[in-house]
């Protein structure tokens, strides 16, 4: 006859190894769930964290903006401004100036596109009009209404132009263009920067042109919303918001982006790294795996230490059994006062 293996020859060793082999499975099957549950709570947490900061960020544009609109309140006296005397005129610009921190240059431009009086006073008084500041003083021309444009960063120190129009008979004669301190807009930026470790906040205006950026080598380009990887839900109150994954195929990380736009034309974008949010989990999901470690080494003490009440006696019974095999007698059972089956089983010997 085959011998069973001394671990099917002892029952103590099967009721471990079952337990140890159920451990390690239910282990398995809790650490996934945990190790999910942690990345979503912690992506919940960062989302959270840039939504405040981003909502705060985007309630500060629409007196940014009230601000810039001043401008356009500031000429309902045309009359100043299409003045053939360019000291009167500037002196009318000086006071526009005082008026607000917002702008570094203040220029009147005829519908030659000739600059006809500017201040401050500058070192060159021959101050260009970039192309976008041209293309918009087209429009103001044709539409008789304002234009902000986002400018090359040519000069880091001026980000936007407002260009406002100077009527006269219900026609535009002249515009005044507002240049604003590329100070004046990144301040709008300063509480949504490093929201995470190694966060990046920006604006984007309403032709998808990033107007306000910590790195001065971003403004002006395009941004489109790639939400064409992993979306998350976020609310919305009847917002334009969004939240998703993307993928930076020239570094090779994954960035978690947060946008909103409310209220006006103006988009606040937060992006940070994944790495941020598994890191967080970690921090969430190791203690927990520590715990549950705990509680089944402590588990499986109890059990083997219970385990020899039972296997204990039952081996006993097996030397009796044995014993009376062979022609022996059986000594008084010392288990007989146990009410459970081994009790029983032991007074049956007795």
């Amino acid at each position: 006859t085959l011998i069973p293996s001394p671990t099917q020859r002892s029952l103590r060793r099967q009721l471990i190894g079952n337990f140890l082999a159920f451990s390690i499975f239910i282990t398995a099957v809790v650490m996934a769930i945990v190790f999910n549950l942690s990345i979503s709570v912690s992506r919940r947490l960062v989302l959270n964290q840039m939504a405040h900061n981003t909502a705060i960020a985007s309630s500060e544009i629409p007196e940014f903006q009230s601000e810039l609109q001043m401008l356009v309140d500031a000429f309902e006296d045309t009359n100043l401004f299409i003045s053939t005397d360019p000291v009167e005129t500037e002196d009318g610009l000086e006071q526009i100036y005082k008026s607000s921190s917002l702008y570094r240059h203040l220029l009147v431009v005829d519908r030659e596109k000739v600059v006809t009086a500017h201040f401050p006073a500058a070192e060159d008084d021959n101050l260009p009009i970039s192309e976008e500041e041209s293309a918009a003083l087209n429009n103001v021309v044709s539409s008789n209404s304002s234009k902000m444009v986002t400018k090359n960063p040519t000069q880091p120190e001026e980000g936007l132009s407002f260009v406002v129009p100077i009527m006269d008979v219900g026609a535009t004669v002249a515009a005044v263009i507002g240049r604003v301190t590329q100070l004046s807009i990144n301040n709008l930026i300063v509480g949504i920067q490093d929201v995470t470790t190694e966060g990046i906040g920006f604006i984007v205006n309403e032709v998808g042109r990033v107007i306000a950026h910590p790195n001065p080598e971003m403004l002006n380009q395009e941004w489109v919303s790639e939400e064409n990887g992993r979306s998350f839900s976020t609310p919305s109150n009847n917002n334009i918001v969004g939240a998703y994954q993307s993928y930076d195929a020239t570094t090779g990380s994954r960035q978690l982006v947060y946008y909103l736009k409310e209220g006006h034309e103006w988009t606040v974008v937060v992006s940070t790294p994944y790495a941020v949010v598994l890191d967080l989990s970690l921090d969430i999901g190791v203690p927990l795996f520590f715990t549950l470690l705990i509680v089944i080494i402590l588990s499986f003490a109890q059990l083997a230490y219970q385990s020899r009440g039972i296997t204990d006696p039952i081996t006993k019974m097996v030397e009796a059994s044995q014993t009376m095999a062979a022609g022996g007698n059986w000594p008084p059972a010392i288990h007989a006062q146990r009410d459970d089956e081994i009790g029983q089983l032991s007074q049956a010997f007795s």
